[in-house]
């Protein structure tokens, strides 16, 4: 596996990306910038500019004009904010999110050119996807969160394409990011959740620079025993997986279920059902919330390990809460930013629904990886309406249409910054094939 990856950064240059890997990433990127500067403004961002204000330097944070910090605190500044709203874009088969570290990686970077940043970011998730694909759903399940662990190998391959660092300091960064790599489940619904892709960056970054100065690790530490892939999963043979061979070759990004666009801010494993609601809401506008006397909802059991606030008491805890998100969308008929504030999970409305919500599994939705569900309703006056939905939009056979990319955008975007400099920051994303440099798209923030 290593060897794979050493092998791949040597050999594929951003001439050797296919035309739809390099479109999707754009949009990826577009994406997470948005969504960052949305999230900048949340308490973990707060929290990480007053902590870091020791640590000067000339790199930008997304969405905070004028601010200033060193490289690495930048890069951890800039992967919360795009993770902290929950709204950014997933990967399976590694159930992370890999646009939040990776974009971090890159404008920690701002003399690399915006080609270099496509081919970055384009390695750094085929083997993040790679991980996923060799180790889930074991690694998943054990407790991990891959954004973090996947992440930060991920993030150093990416800082490896953007220093052009030695081969021999690139099998040493490799093993020191193996011995930074962590994020625990346990987080979710927490402000330490983003703070994973933060780490994730910043870790990949310094892992380079620890190298580039003579820091040695064991070339092991990846695929050895007692190496990453042992200790993180079951055993080393998941670094033999056919997978690997194939890196450069098939391309993870662009795979059905590669990278996927989010729609609404909160969890994944709830999009499916958010739209379900949405639809039966729609079909039934007239009809009283308050008036549903029972709301079913079977999705994968799987899901259940993810969303683990059935009774959530605040914005955080909502994004990770079956039962909100589809409270929500039958009461309010839309998910959107305003919707995970505490003020509004607490609204007493939402609330009073929650009881009448089961949750389970059926043979329909049984073991599906992308969350199909089924929502059914059932109202007092003996009214029901069911809605069946197999794949979230922003999934590659759903992906957004260039008008909804910006629309995303701008919506994040007017959360923090004026319409002027929104439009100029869009303008460097969608043209980063064309840029120089990161820098003149960092120098917009």
């Amino acid at each position: 596996m290593l060897s794979e990856i050493l092998r791949a950064v040597e050999s594929i240059q951003y001439d050797d990306l296919p035309d739809d890997v390099r479109s999707t990433v754009t949009d990826a990127i577009t994406d997470a910038i948005g969504v960052g500067i949305a999230g900048s403004i949340e308490p973990a961002c707060d929290s990480l500019v007053a902590a870091t204000a020791d640590y000067p330097g000339n790199h930008a944070l997304i969405g905070r004009h004028g601010v200033r910090r060193d490289r690495a605190s930048a890069a951890c500044f800039n992967g919360t904010a795009i993770h902290a709203l929950d709204f950014d874009d997933t990967n399976h088969p590694a159930y992370s999110h890999p646009s939040s570290h990776l974009v971090a990686t890159i404008l920690a970077h701002p003399a690399a050119s915006g080609r270099d940043a496509l081919r970055a970011y384009a390695l750094g998730l085929e083997v993040e996807a790679r991980l996923g694909r060799s180790m889930n759903m074991s690694h998943y399940l054990h407790g991990w969160h891959a954004t973090g662990t996947f992440g930060t190998i991920a993030s150093t391959v990416a800082a490896i394409v953007l220093s052009g660092c030695s081969e021999a300091a690139a099998v040493s960064a490799l093993g020191i990011a193996a011995s930074m790599a962590s994020g625990v489940r346990a987080n979710f619904g927490t402000m330490t959740k983003p703070l994973h892709a933060g780490l994730a960056a910043s870790n990949g970054i310094r892992a380079v620079e620890f190298a580039s100065c003579g820091l040695t690790a064991s070339a092991s530490a990846v695929d050895g025993k007692f190496g990453f892939f042992d200790v993180l999963g079951d055993g080393t043979e998941a670094a033999q997986h056919e997978c690997w061979g194939t890196l450069g070759e098939d391309w993870e990004t662009i795979s059905p279920f590669g990278l996927a666009l989010k729609p609404y801010p909160a969890c994944g494993a709830t999009h499916p059902a958010i739209e379900s609601a949405l639809r039966i809401f729609r079909r039934n506008t007239g009809r009283d919330a308050a008036t549903i006397d029972q709301i079913r909802v079977e999705t994968p059991a799987y899901s259940r390990e993810i969303l683990v606030y059935d009774r959530p008491r605040s914005g955080l805890e909502g994004k990770f809460s079956m039962e909100y998100c589809v409270a929500t969308a039958l009461t309010r008929g839309a998910i959107t930013l305003d919707s995970f504030t505490d003020t509004a999970v607490q609204d007493p409305s939402i609330q009073s629904v929650l009881p009448s919500i089961t949750v389970s599994e059926s043979a329909e939705v049984a073991g599906d990886s992308e969350f199909a569900t089924r929502v059914s309703v059932s109202w007092s006056d003996g009214h029901s309406d069911t809605e069946f939905v197999p794949l979230a939009p922003g999934k590659r056979a759903r992906w957004f249409t260039p008008a909804e990319v910006e629309d995303k955008f701008m919506m994040c975007a007017s959360r923090a910054i004026d319409q002027s400099s929104a439009d100029k920051i869009f303008g460097a994303c969608r043209g980063i094939a064309d840029l120089g440099s990161i820098n003149e798209l960092t120098e917009q923030f």
